[in-house]
């Protein structure tokens, strides 16, 4: 069954970049993430909602950023930065970043679609393609199917898919996001992500070799160091997928 690829944790087979400097760029972008929440005033260290199940930072990285963010050491400022694309077949992308220089985070990800056959958008023409839900994903061994349904639709949620073998997929609206995942954890019912995802109103299907360089695209933006997550309105078979990854 043909699924959108939506966001770095949510990516239907997304590949699974395992040398040790993908780790450091992780940590990286994990611990910049937590200073950002630092100046805004948060400073927890809840649920992240951009990593997937990817390795947690190590604690002096979150505490040195903590730090910076509190003034305890030099630090520079951060902001949020959307940039919007297209790639190969007319796909469209967003590109959420966190970046302490603009320039040079424009530059890259300029260069980044460029080289794999896409190209960069004016803002707001790719924005209105995309709304926001809550998406959270359970293994199918944290609790049984009617005992999930009854918890999360009891809470609000607006539709569970239980067509994947490995886990219940769960939609919420924005509002609605927190006090479901709040219901899941009142029965103990463990989650593999949660986050609150860009999914597209309508997606496209590219013929296998688009689909390969859209999905190479893709994986060349999200090893950008400043790139926080990746959306595409992207449609692809799990056949075609096993064959471009095989």
């Amino acid at each position: 069954m043909p699924r959108p690829l939506r966001g770095r944790s949510d990516r239907v087979g997304s590949f699974e970049v395992e040398h040790h400097q993908a780790e450091e760029g992780r940590y990286r972008r994990q611990a910049r993430e937590s200073l950002h929440q630092v100046h805004q005033g948060n400073h927890g260290r809840g649920e992240s909602g951009g990593w997937g199940s990817g390795k947690q930072p190590q604690a002096d990285n979150i505490d040195r950023a903590v730090k910076k963010g509190t003034g305890e050491l030099p630090g520079v400022s951060y902001e949020e930065v959307t940039y919007e694309g297209y790639g190969p077949g007319g796909i469209a992308i967003l590109i959420d970043a966190l970046t302490d220089n603009r320039n040079r985070t424009t530059g890259e990800i300029r260069h980044i679609l460029t080289k794999s056959g896409g190209r960069m958008a004016e803002a707001g023409s790719v924005q209105w393609m995309f709304h926001q839900k809550g998406a959270i994903s359970i293994p199918k061994s944290a609790a049984d199917e009617e005992t999930v349904l009854n918890v999360v639709l009891d809470a609000g949620a607006e539709d569970a898919s239980t067509d994947d073998p490995e886990v219940y997929e769960i939609t919420t609206s924005p509002q609605a996001f927190e006090a479901v995942k709040a219901a899941l954890q009142a029965k103990n019912i463990a989650t593999q992500s949660a986050e609150l995802a860009k999914v597209p109103q309508t997606t496209i299907t590219l013929s296998e070799k688009d689909a390969e360089q859209a999905l190479k695209l893709m994986e060349a933006l999200e090893d950008n160091d400043d790139v926080q997550r990746v959306s595409s309105n992207l449609d692809i078979a799990d056949e075609v997928l096993a064959r471009i990854q095989a």
